[in-house]
């Protein structure tokens, strides 16, 4: 199949689970802890995931799923066919504590090579899909490429743990910027890169978490970064997403140079 109609499938999917986790935020959650208290899992991560998983086995019942929810993952990008990365609900503490700030997406690989991301803003029910190659869009409009702005103009978004850590040296590197913005979730912060808002994301992530921003990432033309110094698989990786003006700034930053 196309990607152009595959585009026209998701669109179509992630409206319906739009749905589905508006219709649920009217009803009382279900939420449990998964590897800490602050990493929350609820009925509506799952509902959503078994719906998407039910609608791709449907129509591609050869597919490989990858699922934030799941309990059985691949260790690697199967080199023929199509893997569906999975995140039903990415910032599912902003989804339970403040009903804004959260996303629903997915990243489509075909043939191993990463083709298609996807993250629908829910609340304001903006769809931001492409990938390498294929430009940026919002809804059925396409993005402008963000503007290439330099580390000390522009606003960053570095994770808690980072901070915290200070890792990679991050706190010199939000010294050296506009200033810092944190959003708790991938996904939002992956559209605040997209459209301009902020020039950088620093964090460690789960592959349902980047994989989708990286695609999109890629399409925009932004700078991945692994700082992990190990190719990517299918595990958490730490990566920082910028725009090429600010990378090197930031590496010097990182690697003390």
């Amino acid at each position: 199949m196309e990607l152009a109609k595959i585009d026209e499938l998701v669109y179509s999917w992630m409206q319906r689970a739009r749905e589905i986790i508006l219709t649920g935020m009217q009803c009382t959650l279900t939420v449990t802890t998964k590897t800490s208290r602050n990493d929350l899992v609820t009925n509506m991560d799952r509902q959503v995931e078994q719906f998407y998983y039910q609608r791709i086995k449907a129509i591609f019942p050869a597919s490989v799923i990858l699922g934030e929810e799941a309990q059985h993952h691949p260790a690697l990008v199967p080199g023929q066919g199509m893997l569906w990365v999975i995140d039903p609900i990415d910032g599912t503490m902003n989804f339970v504590r403040q009903r804004t700030d959260f996303a629903t997406m997915i990243a489509l690989f075909v043939n191993g090579r990463l083709v298609r991301g996807y993250i629908l803003d829910v609340p304001r029910n903006e769809l931001f899909w492409g990938g390498p190659g294929k430009a940026v869009y919002r809804n059925k409009q396409q993005l402008a490429t963000p503007e290439n702005v330099s580390l000390k103009d522009g606003l960053v978004q570095v994770s808690n743990r980072f901070i915290l850590n200070d890792y990679a040296h991050s706190k010199a590197i939000i010294n050296a910027s506009s200033g810092l913005r944190v959003f708790g979730s991938a996904g939002i912060s992956f559209i605040h890169l997209l459209t301009g808002r902020c020039i950088l994301y620093m964090a460690k992530l789960k592959p349902w978490d980047f994989l989708p921003g990286v695609a999109l990432a890629m399409g925009a033309g932004l700078q991945v970064g692994l700082l992990d110094n190990r190719p990517a698989k299918l595990e958490a990786i730490s990566l920082a997403v910028t725009t090429p003006a600010a990378w090197p700034a930031i590496q010097r930053i990182m690697y003390g140079e």
